[in-house]
């Protein structure tokens, strides 16, 4: 029969104890886990950057929508000018202040043209100083630029 082989261990051999192999596996020393401490790291630096891109994406856009209305717009007027009192006095003795900034083309003759029609339409108007900002520009917006002042001077 097969009772010698089910039986338990062969002669000569001792069957260990429930207790003995309790204790035996207590003693073995607990494996630590590598890289646990670069899991946290990188998660920490995948954290940060994800923070960064979220900060630099609505600075961009941001910095966009300054560019695209242009930094002039952000504080003139609808038209492009506002009336504004620099010093008080009679409201029938007006001096205009037109401003000629940036480089100076095609646009920049059309708008200071509108500026300075809208000044000849003032009747209260007696006076205009012209304030020029420019590294200068092309030599046709220059010469209707200068075309537009000899007009409102005569």
């Amino acid at each position: 029969m097969d009772y010698d082989q089910n039986q338990g261990p062969e002669p000569g051999q001792n069957m260990p104890t429930p207790l003995e192999t309790t204790i035996g596996a207590m003693d073995a020393p607990k494996q630590r886990r590598k890289g646990s401490g670069w899991r946290i790291f990188w998660g920490i630096v995948i954290a940060l950057s994800v923070i960064a891109n979220v900060i630099l994406f609505f600075t961009i856009i941001a910095m966009a929508a300054v560019i695209i209305s242009g930094p002039g717009e952000l504080f003139d007027s609808r038209d492009g000018f506002a009336e504004e009192v620099l010093v008080k006095g009679p409201a029938s003795k007006k001096i205009a202040v037109v401003r000629l900034e940036g480089l100076i083309d095609g646009a920049q003759s059309q708008k200071f043209t509108k500026q300075l029609k809208a000044v000849k339409a003032d009747k209260n108007v007696k006076g205009i100083i012209i304030r020029t900002v420019t590294p200068g520009g092309s030599v046709s917006a220059s010469d209707r630029i200068h075309n537009e002042i000899m007009k409102f001077r005569a």
